[in-house]
């Protein structure tokens, strides 16, 4: 017995949906993260040491931490870290990334194998071993990891802007618009770029989703943002000595490490379904 596989029109309705729920869940927690700018429920440097691992509460919402510090508080000013840190380094490697990208592209194969093999060393040493690097030589802090970050995401960026832009190559309508007379730059922005944009949006919400986790890694292993600064690594790391006891303070910040990945995810999935069935 087979089974159908579903229609068309409804496999793309879900991807549509998908993108639209990541799209909405994602300006949601941009809000929450950015409102901890002007408001959070207590300072998030605020000690309470009679307050200490409570339950929620009226009060405390969602508890408060092994040093009476409000976790949701702490988790509003963790979700803007998080962001922050990602949204510079996905920036550091698009506007660097790309261009790099389209220049191999456009001088030839001897330089995409020079693009290939230097962004291949950078992916080995991955971000956390830049991070390691930098720290030892200027130590830990947010700006470290959004550099380390940063160089990572240039060669991940590079490499599929690459891979994006081979996908342009030998179609019809490009080689009649050369046959027409166009050439170069002016090619690129008729027809490449208006294709190219959603896969490299898509490669956009896909890097800030992994700088997220690496932040939270990096803040975990002490290498990011240091107290009395808020991240969601940082949560994660001082939680592991209660966790037995209160497990709310490791849940909270990983499941809105969880919502921020799958919603970001999401997005990246369905901008790059998009570009695909409109190719």
């Amino acid at each position: 017995m087979t089974i159908a596989p579903p229609p068309v029109g409804r496999t793309f309705s879900l991807f549509r949906l998908r993108l639209r729920l990541g799209v909405i869940a994602t300006l949601l927690i941009l809000l929450i993260g950015f409102v901890s700018i002007v408001w959070t429920p207590y300072p998030v440097d605020q000690l309470d040491p009679m307050a200490q691992t409570q339950a929620p509460s009226v009060a405390h919402l969602l508890g408060t931490d092994a040093l009476g510090r409000d976790t949701l508080s702490m988790t509003m000013k963790g979700i803007l870290t998080s962001f922050v840190v990602a949204g510079v380094a996905a920036a550091i490697g698009l506007f660097i990334g790309i261009p790099l990208a389209v220049a191999a592209a456009r001088w030839g194969l001897l330089a995409e194998r020079v693009l290939v093999g230097g962004a291949g060393i950078f992916v080995s040493i991955s971000a956390l071993g830049i991070a390691v690097l930098l720290t030892l030589q200027f130590g830990p802090s947010a700006l470290n990891a959004m550099f380390a970050i940063g160089l990572y995401n240039i060669a991940v960026v590079a490499r599929q802007t690459r891979d994006d832009l081979r996908t342009f190559q030998g179609r019809d309508y490009l080689a009649a618009s050369r046959l027409a007379g166009l050439g170069g730059w002016e090619l690129a922005r008729r027809h490449v770029l208006p294709g190219l944009m959603p896969l490299l949006g898509g490669t956009a919400m896909a890097q800030l989703a992994q700088g997220v986790l690496l932040e939270a890694g990096l803040g975990y292993l002490g290498l990011a943002s240091q107290p009395p600064g808020s991240s969601l690594g940082l949560m994660l790391r001082d939680a592991q000595t209660v966790m037995l006891i209160e497990p709310m303070l490791t849940l909270v910040p990983g499941g809105a490490l969880l919502l921020i990945v799958l919603a970001l995810n999401s997005v990246a999935r369905g901008l790059r379904r998009e570009a695909s069935d409109a190719a």
